[in-house]
């Protein structure tokens, strides 16, 4: 369950429940679906830089031996370069690569010190006041006590600005206390770094992680694509606002059993699936299906839809030929 809040006045939150799936088979024993298929089968991929956000070729090895390879349609690496870097096998750090040292969007830490109450909701533009200070973070640089004194300064203003009042004053200070920590810990003496310094790609919420190579962008010389569907990993996310205004259900409950259509096979259905949305889709995400991202109607689903991740989806197979010569890669 994901807890988060929103920016209005109100800082208004939403539930988001997903289950994952990194489990075993239970039709075929010894057979790793979901997330973990990474682990029992033998994945290898090139990236031009040393955090690995680019990932231009993917290669994946079938039990018999038979290698298939993935190229980015819109790499701007020619075959060549890519030809030229080195291919390396897919570990678990290459996804979980933020476990011993978490350094996570601040916002997302902000919406836990709500939940957990170190920062009062009742304390009006909570989440939009805290996520103006993490705006404000380039700014807080230098050795601790200089980061510690522009911490200060900013909450001093930003208090000021507010005029709260009194009654309000205990939350005004949790807010403070809270936020200076969540500060300091996301600021750096130098300038040039922060959160974002360091993508965490596990999962697709801040940078792409995932679809690195699951964004509907990778064909094999066939023009096949490495499969863009989310529930590979995990459920469709049932969101639950305040008030059940914008909430949305993954599925109605008489139907959540029921076998997926064939559409929702294909390997780029998460691309293709709004061409097949028709009254038959009604029977098991509701009705009406109005597309949008405010919530309220299962294609407005605020969890999937307004997300900066997968990026531009129009991407066209790569050149049989280019694709081909990649494939012998090592």
């Amino acid at each position: 369950m994901k807890v988060r809040y929103d920016t209005d006045p109100q800082s208004s939150e939403s539930r988001t429940k997903l289950v994952l799936h990194t489990g075993m088979d239970a039709v075929r024993p010894g057979y790793t679906r979901g997330i973990h298929w990474h682990i029992q089968n033998e994945v290898r991929f090139v990236s031009p830089d040393p955090q690995r956000r680019e990932i231009p070729w993917v290669e994946v090895v079938k039990a018999d031996g038979s290698k298939v390879a993935y190229t980015d349609a819109t790499t701007k690496l020619s075959p060549q370069q890519i030809a030229a870097l080195p291919a390396r096998p897919m570990a678990c750090y290459d996804c979980h690569n933020q476990v011993g040292h978490p350094l996570g969007n601040p916002a997302t830490t902000v919406d836990e010190a709500i939940r957990s109450g170190k920062i009062d909701r009742k304390l009006p533009d909570a989440k939009a006041r805290a996520v103006a200070l993490i705006d404000k973070l380039p700014e807080i640089t230098g050795e601790t006590a200089q980061r510690e004194a522009k911490v200060d300064a900013l909450l001093a203003a930003a208090s000021t600005k507010a005029g709260t009042s009194a009654d309000l004053k205990p939350a005004e200070q949790k807010f403070n206390t809270a936020m200076r920590e969540i500060l300091l810990a996301a600021s750096f003496r130098e300038k040039d770094f922060s959160w974002k310094s360091f993508p965490n790609h596990t999962g697709h919420a801040d940078t792409p992680g995932c679809f690195r190579c699951h964004d509907g962008k990778h064909f094999n010389d066939k023009g096949e694509v490495i499969r863009l569907q989310c529930t590979l990993c995990h459920s469709l996310p049932e969101v639950t606002r305040e008030n059940a205004k914008g909430s949305v259900a993954s599925l109605l409950p008489e139907k959540a059993g029921e076998k997926q259509p064939e559409s929702h096979q294909r390997a780029n259905f998460m691309r293709t699936h709004a061409d097949d949305v028709g009254p038959e889709c009604e029977q098991c995400h509701g009705a009406p299906l109005k597309r949008g991202k405010q919530g309220g109607a299962f294609c407005s689903n605020p969890a999937c839809h307004g997300r900066e991740w997968p990026l531009d989806l129009s991407a066209e197979p790569p050149k049989k030929a280019a694709s081909q010569g990649l494939a012998t890669k090592g």
